[in-house]
């Protein structure tokens, strides 16, 4: 029959959209043109809540990763898979660039530090850091302990974050990239899984190589500062539970933090972004003695509350952090003062021996 032969014709009414392109996607994997018109057509199809959530019990990111060592050459398709990974990896049920509290430490012994975790701006297209100056983080920002949907939990983090940062070190000179990367790494630092492998795979040095790499191109600086908010904090029981991971990067990750606000002084965007990852990184007791000896760090500081007096968020900040770095001067000072002292009295000491005759 006619009938049965059209309805045989017929696409099934029952996929959603994301679901073709993800047939499509499988069905044409050595196709490279058909994969970057996919990837290009996902990010705005991604936007719906429902969409993401499709795309990422279908495997989405698995296809998206595996497109990545496939076309390793082709800059473009990089790109627009970093892209995907920014959309695919948005916490669902949430309002983006909202304050999270860390919900892994909540013990009562914690109940006294503020820990600042932030899931990146709703901004899908435009890589200018000028679009977020309307969405920076006011007084009045929920604060919750949910900071990924509880439904989706990444299995393919050793090798996925392997791909991410071996293209990040391909194209390392490709500002772009390097911007989206960065970005990716963002949402990926809130799934507890992701950032444990990012951490143990050196995100922290692909972040700060990019921020050397690009001193001056604003969109790198304020997603890598981004993506440090949420690699710096501490996720164990023990306040100190990440600072074997980053040990060997505070100095230079305070120093690169703080050259950052300079060159972008007015930018109050990347000041209180900047002043979050110090915040975060002075959570380490053992850190606040490098941030204390970082050049400039105190008159930035002071800088980041004059020019933005309003945001509760930075003064906040910048004043915990004065405070500690205040006290472990003053600790510092008196430790000398009895060496000192100490040193004095032996040399008072051996004065009054009676030398040989």
């Amino acid at each position: 029959n006619d009938d049965e032969k059209d309805s045989e014709k017929e696409p099934s009414t029952d996929l959603k959209p994301i679901q073709v392109i993800i047939n499509w996607m499988d069905s044409f994997q050595d196709d490279e043109k058909i994969q970057l018109l996919c990837l290009q057509s996902l990010p705005t199809i991604l936007e719906d809540p429902i969409a993401r959530l499709l795309a990422q019990s279908d495997g989405l990111a698995s296809i998206i990763l595996h497109n990545m060592t496939a076309f390793p050459t082709h800059s473009l398709l990089q790109l627009i898979s970093f892209h995907t990974l920014v959309v695919l990896l948005r916490p669902l049920g949430t309002n983006e660039g909202m304050v999270h509290k860390a919900s892994q430490l909540k013990e009562k012994a914690n109940r006294s530090c503020h820990i600042i975790q932030i899931s990146n701006p709703s901004n899908t297209t435009h890589n200018k850091v000028d679009n977020f100056n309307k969405q920076q983080i006011t007084p009045n920002a929920t604060v919750t302990s949910s900071h990924c949907d509880g439904s989706y939990d990444p299995f393919w983090e050793e090798n996925g974050v392997r791909v991410m940062l071996d293209s990040l070190r391909r194209y390392s000179h490709d500002r772009y990239l390097q911007a989206m990367g960065c970005w990716a790494m963002v949402n990926a630092a809130l799934y507890p899984s992701l950032k444990a492998s990012l951490l143990r795979l050196g995100a922290v040095y692909a972040v700060t190589n990019a921020m050397m790499l690009h001193p001056n191109v604003e969109a790198v600086q304020f997603r890598g500062l981004f993506a440090l908010i949420n690699l710096v904090i501490p996720v164990n029981k023990n306040r100190n539970g990440d600072g074997s991971s980053i040990s060997s990067h505070v100095y230079q990750l305070s120093r690169l933090t703080i050259l950052a606000m300079k060159n972008f002084h007015t930018n109050k965007s990347i000041l209180n972004r900047g002043c979050l990852v110090l915040r975060n990184l002075s959570l380490n007791p053992a850190f606040v003695s490098i941030l204390a000896k970082t050049p400039g760090c105190i008159d930035m500081l002071l800088h980041c509350r004059s020019v933005c007096p309003r945001d509760a968020l930075v003064q906040r900040s910048a004043k915990t952090i004065m405070i500690l770095i205040q006290r472990v001067t003053d600790n510092d000072a008196i430790k000398i003062s009895n060496l000192a002292g100490s040193i004095g009295y032996v040399g008072r000491a051996n004065l009054n021996r009676p030398g040989p005759k």
